[in-house]
C-alpha cells in the first residue's frame, strides 16, 4: 500500500472517532485498536449510507459482529481494527 492510502485510511479512522466521540462527549479516549464500531461509525469510516453498510455486514467477507452477553436485541458491534484491515484488502 502507497503512503497517501495508508494516509487516507488512518484519516477516515480518525474521523469516525471524532464522530464517535461527538456521540459521546466527556468519555475517556479509547483508542481505534480498542474501539467497537455500530452500523453508523461503519457507514461513516466507510463513506458510505448506512443502508449500504446495513448490506455490507452481511457480505461473507466482512468481519463478524461481536454481541455482548446480557444484550438481548442490541444492535450488533464490530471490531474498528477488523473493519479496517477489511477496507484495505481491497486497496489497489
Amino acid at each position: 500500500m502507497d503512503m497517501r492510502a495508508h494516509q487516507q485510511i488512518i484519516d477516515l479512522a480518525e474521523s469516525a472517532e471524532v464522530q464517535w466521540r461527538q456521540k459521546a462527549p466527556g468519555l475517556p479516549h479509547i483508542d481505534i485498536h480498542w474501539q467497537l464500531w455500530d452500523i453508523e461509525c461503519i457507514a461513516h469510516y466507510l463513506r458510505r449510507s448506512k443502508d449500504r453498510a446495513r448490506l455490507l455486514v452481511k457480505e461473507d467477507s466482512f468481519p463478524k459482529p461481536i454481541r455482548l452477553p446480557g444484550a438481548t436485541n442490541a444492535h450488533p458491534l464490530y471490531k474498528a481494527r477488523e473493519i479496517i484491515a477489511w477496507a484495505e484488502s481491497f486497496s489497489t
